[in-house]
């Protein structure tokens, strides 16, 4: 009798941020085909964020456990070794850095066959300080016991090669993707009134203030222009980018509405998008979400970002920490209404149907079965 197939994803949180949309598509996926299916979080759940995924048949477990090196972590690592000897899972999906470390180890102990998505590029895997440069070694060490190790851009597969020199055939390049069924387009005209949104996250590498310093530059360009730039997301950085909005002067053409679990609706109401972030976009949901939306986006040139935003056809790529830059082309797609309007219709055709979220699902679900067929 062939037995139950057993899936377990472990993720830092369960909070409306990409990797975590991520890990619930395919969670609930797999429990749709008859996958028993669980999620480890090793950091907060927001039960608003995850009434909006159907997670009737998917267990959700929470072990607390964000730092690397504690006595908590050495705990934590125990449960989760437990949990895989006591279910014998057929496979483990890993998601971030802490988790391939803590839930790579529980794997490797109790002999249980794992893949790990990489979300990030973060920096720690160039500095030379002892932390990260212990977190390197070790990373790299339990990555060698992996099975499969998927990069959701060609640009992430180059970076791990270079900083852990991971082999290419370890890597598999699967693209993120979204419900683009959800994404109703609809064409706005750029006028005097504009909405800027900003989704995601606050964390500095996010570089939501770079769009703060931005403002300042823009009203002086722009006088005749009503300008209200709306923030989503939540994070420990936006106390921070409040107090700059108060410092600039720019408070009163900025609203923080904090988590936002309605992304559609969010972007149907606004005309640019802007991300700004610094590093660490292996994959952007907030790029990706505005170009199905119609929506001009304004994205740094960084990382995976490049593979699908194209500068000047469906959007603007631009350079790291550069208000300057920002500004240049919220003016430039401000000014010119025929460029606004062209760069609104490719961004909606650009994204369709490759980006959808089935077509992920259904790379991912391959290698899924491809790994456990072999095992």
């Amino acid at each position: 009798m062939k037995r139950k197939r057993r899936l377990c994803f472990i993720i830092n949180s369960l909070k409306a941020a990409g990797a975590e949309k991520y890990v619930l598509d395919l969670a609930s996926s797999a429990a749709a085909k008859g996958i028993e299916t669980h999620i480890v979080a090793l950091g907060p759940i927001d039960e608003e964020f995850l009434r909006k995924y159907d997670l009737t048949n998917v267990t959700i477990a929470q072990h607390a456990s964000q730092k690397m090196i504690s006595l908590r972590t050495l705990l934590t690592i125990y449960r989760i070794y437990r949990l895989m000897r006591r279910r014998r899972f057929s496979l483990v999906h890993l998601n971030m850095r802490t988790p391939d470390i803590i839930g790579g180890i529980a794997a490797i102990l109790s002999n249980t066959r794992f893949i790990s998505t990489q979300h990030d590029t973060q920096p720690w895997r160039y500095s030379k300080k002892l932390n990260p440069v212990i977190n390197r070694y070790l990373h790299r060490s339990i990555m060698q016991f992996a099975s499969a190790i998927i990069a959701p851009s060609v640009s992430v597969r180059e970076y791990l090669r270079e900083t852990e020199r991971i082999p290419r055939s370890k890597v598999t390049v699967i693209y993120h993707g979204i419900d683009l069924n959800k994404y109703r387009v609809k064409f706005r005209k750029i006028g005097r009134k504009i909405h800027i949104g900003s989704l995601g996250r606050f964390r500095p590498e996010k570089g939501q203030g770079y769009i703060v310093d931005a403002l300042p530059i823009i009203l002086r360009r722009l006088k005749k222009v009503d300008l209200k730039v709306y923030f989503a997301g939540d994070g420990p950085s936006l106390n921070d980018v409040r107090d700059k909005a108060r410092k600039t002067n720019t408070d009163s053409h900025i609203e923080f509405l904090r988590s936002v679990y309605d992304v559609p609706g969010f972007l149907s109401n606004i005309d640019i998008l802007i991300h700004a972030a610094v590093s660490g976009e292996a994959f952007c949901y907030a790029a990706l979400e505005g170009l199905a939306a119609g929506k001009a986006v304004v994205v740094t040139n960084t990382d995976g970002i490049p593979e699908y935003v194209k500068d000047h056809f469906n959007g603007f790529l631009i350079p790291i920490k550069s208000p300057h830059a920002i500004a240049d082309a919220v003016v430039e797609l401000t000014s010119t209404p025929k460029l606004y309007e062209r760069i609104c219709r490719n961004a909606a055709k650009s994204c369709r149907p490759f980006f959808s979220k089935a077509r992920m699902i259904n790379q991912t679900y391959h290698l899924y079965q491809r790994i456990m067929d072999n095992g």
